[in-house]
């Protein structure tokens, strides 16, 4: 499933040394998640022309994008359709893929 961009979207990079550089660590985005709640909000709050963040999954270490849905250029075309039931069959071959990655059963 994809899909397109209104606009550009500029997203603070949270990946090697930003984190140390505001006084954190990469405990921010591997520890509690209401402590990178918290740093989300402060980041929103201090970069006003960012549109996210853009970080590496705990889980997976690989890339993540987090879009706040405040932002104030609106990112998603009207059309857009992102929501879909767990059990669409759209979604079913998606999560078939990701469970089979990870190695988790899907019932």
């Amino acid at each position: 499933m994809s899909f397109t961009l209104a606009a550009e979207v500029r997203l603070l990079n949270l990946t090697d040394m930003f984190c140390l550089r505001v006084g954190a660590s990469m405990k921010l985005v591997s520890g509690p998640w209401v402590h990178g709640q918290n740093w989300s909000r402060g980041f929103y709050e201090a970069y006003p022309e960012i549109h996210g963040l853009y970080y590496l999954s705990s889980l997976t270490n690989r890339p993540t994008i987090a879009l706040f849905e405040r932002a104030n250029t609106p990112l998603l075309t009207g059309n857009t359709r992102l929501h879909r039931a767990l059990a669409d069959p759209v979604m079913h071959k998606a999560l078939t893929l990701i469970v089979d990655e990870i190695g988790y059963g899907l019932v």
